[in-house]
């Protein structure tokens, strides 16, 4: 009899126990599903001059997300223009209508918060997994530069102007999945010194080396293009051809007078983030090679990327090692190879835009000679600049370090 009370004893526990698990398992939400590609467009537009373009913007990425199958790609993105701070999902409904819902609502945030973004990256993306991950970084750029130091760094958030220098963000993107692409939709981020401390986040790196129009990408045609079929290098060549055409199509040479009819031309490119590693080799190379125990190098006819005033920060890539180089065809030659795998692809106008150019009439500079990736010159001109430089990944790898400890 006690073993005939012990087995049912036993069996019910062993009921209530499966019977527990069973229901769990039912009340357990599923997990989300994972989809092609998620592509999240981070807007930090509570700023001066730019808050009115983030709702043009968002318009046009659901006019491009309208010929899109959301059923197997995510776009969502956070958006902070001053009266709110969301992260939005843009999506179709059954009839085919586009339609914004809100994933999170913030409140008033610091978006250039290391912490902060990092929370945000986890939101979207383990909510919205994928086999496939981008991201277009949306305000006011000023590539390498240091924050403290000038009017724009990567990101402009608030009146205060609190900005995020691209240590920091590299420090956010370690949290988030690795990129397909990084793509900037702000000025002067195609520089060496960005891509090289941004090496390991992202495959292509797509950007302009100067300014970019004032609208910014025509996300009708940029959105379609994210979310096409193609893959790997094909898609990164896609997105920066389907930014710049658009602009190609009715530059006019003449200043613009207007944001609505951006006819200043633009430039965009795409950059390799694998050939990074032999491209710092070839350019320590030649770097050690013809600058060491030297006093400097004029860059007085130097190629630059159009910022008027005393200093410049993006001097042309190829400019400057074609000088560097003068007299050495073969050196020049080794370089420009490891360049040219490293910069896939580069589209210009015949002229850009400067808001700050004083040399050039209307405010456009020619874009002759120019190979679509911008450098900093250590000159000792500048010491707050060129301290912070040393603190960058590609000051010790590209021979920098080396040139200026033998000065």
């Amino acid at each position: 009899m006690r073993n005939l009370r012990q087995l049912l004893v036993l069996f019910f526990c062993c009921a209530a126990i499966l019977f527990t698990a069973c229901k769990k398992d039912h009340n357990e939400p599923e997990p989300p599903e994972v989809k092609t590609r998620t592509l999240l467009v981070y807007i930090v537009a509570d700023n001066n001059g730019l808050s009115r373009f983030a709702t043009e913007d968002i318009n046009e990425m659901k006019e491009g997300l309208s010929t899109i199958d959301t059923n197997h790609h995510n776009l969502l993105v956070y958006l902070d223009n001053g009266t709110s701070t969301q992260l939005i999902q843009l999506t179709k409904e059954s009839n085919g209508e586009v339609v914004k819902k809100v994933i999170k609502d913030y409140g008033p945030q610091n978006s250039l918060d290391v912490t902060f973004m990092k929370g945000v990256f986890s939101e979207a993306f383990t909510q919205f997994p994928a086999e496939s991950y981008a991201i277009d970084f949306w305000s006011h750029g000023e590539g390498w530069l240091p924050t403290g130091t000038t009017t724009r760094w990567w990101g402009q958030d608030g009146g205060s102007g609190t900005k995020m220098d691209i240590k920091e963000l590299h420090q956010a993107l370690r949290s988030a999945p690795h990129f397909d692409f990084i793509l900037f939709d702000s000025c002067f981020m195609q520089a060496i010194e960005v891509a090289y401390q941004l090496r390991d986040c992202a495959d292509f790196f797509i950007g302009s080396p100067t300014e970019i129009p004032g609208p910014g990408a025509p996300y009708k045609e940029v959105v379609q293009a994210c979310f096409s079929k193609n893959s790997g290098e094909a898609l990164a060549r896609y997105v920066a051809l389907n930014y710049y055409q658009p602009y190609e199509q009715i530059y006019n040479g003449d200043r613009p007078t207007t944001n609505d009819y951006w006819s200043g031309g633009v430039s965009m490119g795409v950059l390799k983030s694998s050939e990074l590693v032999p491209f710092a080799e070839a350019t320590r190379k030649v770097l050690t090679t013809f600058l060491s125990n030297q006093g400097g190098i004029s860059t007085n006819d130097l190629l630059y990327y159009g910022r008027g005033g005393r200093y410049y920060y993006y001097y042309d890539f190829n400019s400057f090692i074609k000088k560097v180089t003068t007299g050495n065809e073969e050196a020049y030659a080794d370089w420009k190879s490891a360049f040219d795998k490293t910069i896939i692809q580069f589209d210009t106008t015949a002229k850009n835009y400067s808001g700050s150019e004083n040399t050039y009439p209307y405010g456009l500079f020619p874009m002759t000679g120019m190979c679509g990736l911008s450098t900093y010159i250590p000159q000792g001109i500048n010491p707050t600049f060129d301290t912070y430089y040393q603190t960058l990944d590609w000051y010790a790898v590209s021979g920098w370090k080396e040139v200026m400890e033998q000065r």
